[in-house]
């Protein structure tokens, strides 16, 4: 090796210890870096712990006065469930009562209505039998009063020929006892005439 070279070898030397030591250097700079930013983020997380807990502390509360809400929502909701229930009974007492009077009063309303709807009817069909049986009689009465018309008719018919016949006998006998009498007269004149000349 000559005096150049080993020169240079000792130049080289520092160049790479200065390199080395600033490698190391930076990677005390990243270490303390990282170190600061691992103590930062426990600080953080602590920090965010703590919030967490107050936070969790917090839900807690609200929950719990939530459920202490609705506790009560529920308590006078079932108060109120049972004074419903119990309105609800009476109304439905009260309800079913007013139905069954009600009904009750209909039942009688009907009976009676029935009742008098029957009679009524009764009273229509006897009213139909007696007009039936007035038509009927009416019928026969009709009939008889034609038959006797008819028979009184033929009676008078019967009793103005008769009439008639005698009326014409009558007349006949009468214009013979006319004649008669006008003879008799005749013949009673010719004989007081004879009476009087035979007493001259």
């Amino acid at each position: 090796m000559s005096g150049k070279d080993a020169d240079k070898g000792q130049e080289k030397a520092p160049i790479a210890f200065q390199i080395s030591r600033q490698l190391d250097q930076e990677k005390i700079h990243f270490l303390s870096n990282r170190v600061e930013d691992l103590i930062r983020s426990n600080s953080e997380l602590r920090s965010s712990a703590t919030q967490n807990e107050k936070d969790t502390h917090d839900i807690v509360l609200y929950f719990q006065r939530e459920m202490e809400i609705k506790d009560e929502i529920i308590l006078r909701l079932n108060e109120e469930l049972v004074k419903c229930q119990t309105q609800l009974k009476f109304e439905v007492e009260k309800a079913r009562k007013a139905f069954e009077e009600e009904l009750s009063e209909l039942r009688y309303s009907t009976d009676t209505r029935i009742a008098h709807l029957t009679a009524q009817l009764a009273n229509a069909e006897q009213e139909l039998k007696a007009i039936e049986s007035y038509r009927m009689e009416r019928h026969q009465h009709e009939e008889l009063i034609q038959s006797l018309n008819k028979s009184l008719q033929q009676q008078r018919d019967q009793f103005i020929d008769a009439m008639e016949e005698q009326e014409r006998r009558f007349l006949e006998e009468k214009s013979q006892l006319f004649k008669q009498l006008d003879e008799e007269k005749i013949a009673f004149r010719e004989v007081a005439l004879q009476e009087a000349r035979y007493n001259l």
